[in-house]
């Protein structure tokens, strides 16, 4: 977006997959010379949460991402799995039921004042700071799942868009 909110370029709200792979995506076109800021959704809303990755297209086809387990919950929103001052740590944050959108956060706002669309290709790197993300929660002892408190609320931190940075 431009600095009077208008809208540069647009991926006409299809859903991207993430990952720590640095995946390289194509978002839209613009003529500006300048951004202002990105807004974005996290997570998957409830009308990409419907259907199955058997037959929806890319990024919805990855059964990974499913919960293959309970066919009607769904797409997991957001998955972090690792070890944080040496206790196992898993949270799977997903609406559980593919009508919710709980856990779903729409209109993040992140600064990207100063990044340059001069050329053909505007490259934007954004970062998320997962111990900012987590900063004041309590890790759960063992793993969260679905719409579990802790996955509400790093979600919900999510949605502030504090724990994200553009570089």
């Amino acid at each position: 977006m431009d600095d009077a909110g208008n809208v540069l370029a647009d991926n006409g709200g299809l859903p991207v997959l993430v990952s720590t792979d640095g995946v390289e995506l194509m978002i839209g076109a613009t003529e500006a010379d300048l951004f202002h800021m990105l807004r974005f959704g996290a997570g998957v809303d409830s009308l990409a949460n419907a259907g199955s990755p058997i037959t929806n297209p890319f990024p919805l086809d990855d059964v990974e991402m499913h919960w293959n387990w309970n066919p009607g919950g769904g797409y997991k929103s957001f998955v972090m799995e690792g070890t944080v001052d040496g206790q196992g740590f898993i949270t799977h944050a997903a609406a559980n039921d593919v009508a919710s959108n709980v856990i779903y956060q729409s209109g993040i706002m992140v600064d990207a004042q100063g990044v340059s669309t001069a050329g053909n290709v505007i490259r934007i790197e954004m970062r998320v700071d997962v111990a900012d993300m987590l900063n004041g929660l309590t890790l759960p002892a063992g793993p969260s799942m679905g719409t579990a408190s802790f996955n509400r609320q790093y979600m919900e931190k999510l949605g502030t868009g504090s724990p994200f940075t553009i570089e």
